[in-house]
């Protein structure tokens, strides 16, 4: 991944995070004064904050968040990544023509 894409990459997560941002102000005035309030500040402000960021204070944590992502595109190398993920697929390609040929090899019964 060249540079110029690793850039267009990490706007889109940052226009992402803007985004998930508006629907947390969105719902909050949405749910304001009804009984579904506290719903929405117990469960779903929550995750939409955890998703978007390290930052937040929750005591949770997603498994992965845009400002993760944001930093593995950053500092890493999808181009090795790719290559490893094409050799790993000729691998499984040459171990599912090795029973074919062995098959081929024996003789044939009477």
């Amino acid at each position: 991944m060249d540079e110029e894409e690793k850039q267009h990459r990490v706007e889109l997560l940052e226009e992402a995070k803007e985004l998930i941002d508006d629907a947390i102000h969105k719902i909050r005035e949405a749910v304001g004064g009804t009984s579904y309030a506290d719903a929405a500040h117990a469960y779903v402000i929550p995750s939409l904050e955890m998703c978007a960021s390290n930052e937040h204070g929750w005591l949770g944590k997603q498994p992965y968040n845009c400002d993760e992502l944001i930093d593995y595109i950053e500092n890493n190398d999808d181009d090795e990544e790719e290559e490893e993920e094409e050799e790993e697929e000729e691998e499984k390609e040459e171990e599912k023509e090795k029973p074919k040929e062995e098959e081929n090899d024996k003789p044939s019964s009477l």
